[in-house]
């Protein structure tokens, strides 16, 4: 398992005094830098072979700019072509709490060359010709 501390910022909060629900997977992404250092280790953009392709979020509770934020982000299933990881999301501190039951997120990859993906976008653009 892998462990994030996020400083919110302040411009990350939306009209009704929380952070905005829109952050949150920027701040996920960002959490899951050390996963994607096993396939790209140096971060590379090219080649980049993994590819994003579910992301949920489910909201339990708001989160403010005024403590840190926590991301836990391990590998919950391997799959042959593909794997999923969970998130949680966790605010710590005097003035906020999150539930018992932390902000979850699972995502899915599928970890294959992006020549293989760019040959399979063409295929799939034909077929629908």
């Amino acid at each position: 398992m892998y462990k994030t501390l996020i400083r919110p910022r302040y411009s990350e909060n939306d009209a009704a005094g929380h952070i905005n629900n829109t952050v949150y997977a920027v701040w996920f992404e960002d959490a899951r830098r050390e996963i994607f250092k096993l396939f790209v280790p140096d971060l590379a953009p090219a080649p980049w072979n993994l590819l994003l392709v579910q992301s949920n979020i489910t909201y339990k509770a708001e989160v403010t700019w005024v403590e840190l934020v926590e991301v836990s982000t391990w590998v919950a299933r391997v799959g042959n072509s593909s794997f999923t990881l969970y998130e949680e999301m966790r605010q710590e501190g005097t003035s906020r709490r999150f539930p018992k039951r932390p902000t979850f997120k699972s995502i899915q990859f599928l970890g294959l060359p992006l020549q293989f993906l760019h040959q399979s976008s063409k295929v799939w653009k034909n077929t629908q010709n």
